[in-house]
């Protein structure tokens, strides 16, 4: 559990990070932090539910394939024990909102001017720093031409 934990977090981390420009344009329109927040905490408990289902599923299916399997050594009886898998499901989402609290705050507390200029810097349609003349279809220094693609 603790690893799938840091999985989340590290997912999440990666999310926010990844997405700064998204989440100062939201915020720049009106986003609330608390806004942001729960956005975050959704993808977590998303994350961490889809992860436990499968978990179960696979599971599931793994024991009674094992099950089946033992069944001339004289295991005949499979028990898939529902409120145990409940709680389990419960557990998984309430750890996924857990993790969600570092990066959720992390997004929360962007700057939006910073967060919308952060990606602007790394803008692949920028001009090459030995540009010095600008032309309408690139840049221009000599004989080298810089054509925006």
């Amino acid at each position: 559990m603790l690893i799938a934990l840091i999985g989340i977090v590290n997912t999440l981390m990666l999310s926010v990070f990844e997405r700064t420009r998204e989440i100062g344009l939201l915020r720049a329109v009106g986003m609330k932090r608390h806004q942001v927040k729960t956005m975050i905490r959704s993808e977590a408990l998303i994350l961490a539910v889809f992860g436990a289902v499968i978990g179960i599923i696979v599971g599931t299916g793994m024991g009674i394939a094992l099950v089946s399997s033992l069944k001339q050594q004289g295991i005949t009886d499979s028990v898939v024990p529902a409120s145990s898998l409940v709680i389990f499901l419960l557990i998984a989402a309430l750890l996924g909102l857990v993790a969600a609290g570092w990066p959720a705050r992390r997004a929360a507390r962007l700057d939006v001017l910073t967060a919308i200029a952060a990606q602007l810097s790394g803008n692949r349609h920028r001009a090459p720093p030995a540009a010095v003349a600008c032309s309408g279809r690139g840049f221009k220094k000599g004989s080298l031409t810089y054509v925006r693609s």
